[in-house]
């Protein structure tokens, strides 16, 4: 009966083994998307602290870069206990946007970057809501919801400054 038992207990575990490798997986793709985004807001950033035309914009961009920077803290260290390894430098598609921006300047700078900024911002936002919402580990739950109150400043932040400049 011993052995019914454990065979029994071994296929409940294994009949749910795929169901947690697709969370670690979620997890892990959340986490490597996160320090991706974060990274190209930190460089974005500073391509904005030279080029933008307005002193508000060149503002913003130093928050946005100290404040990512405090996020990929947060992230290196939940990504530390899951064992994922974060990308060290944004994705290609990032690096491409940073090259557009950073052959614009003054006012055509300031009114792209801020575009991008909410878009970027709208995109991440929808992301960390949905982790807020569904994602199975506690950790990273927490860190969607105690990030997205910056992101959601951000954004607002961003389409102020937008709405300034006539874009």
């Amino acid at each position: 009966m011993k052995g019914l038992a454990r065979l029994s207990l071994l296929a409940g575990i294994l009949a749910l083994a795929p169901y947690a490798w697709s969370q670690d997986e979620g997890a892990s793709s959340f986490l490597k998307q996160a320090a991706e985004g974060n990274l190209a807001e930190v460089e974005l950033a500073e391509v904005a602290q030279e080029r933008a035309a307005r002193p508000e914009v060149k503002e913003y961009a130093q928050n946005l870069e100290r404040e990512h920077e405090k996020t990929n803290e947060k992230l290196k260290s939940i990504a530390e206990q899951k064992d994922v390894e974060l990308p060290d430098e944004p994705g290609q598609t990032h690096e491409q946007l940073k090259e557009q921006l950073s052959d614009l300047q003054g006012q055509a700078f300031d009114q792209a970057y801020l575009k991008t900024m909410v878009q970027e911002h709208q995109k991440t936002i929808q992301s960390f809501e949905q982790q807020a919402k569904t994602a199975q580990d506690p950790e990273i739950k927490q860190f969607a919801e105690q990030t997205l109150p910056t992101l959601r400043a951000h954004l607002k932040q961003a389409e102020q400054l937008q709405k300034q400049s006539g874009g």
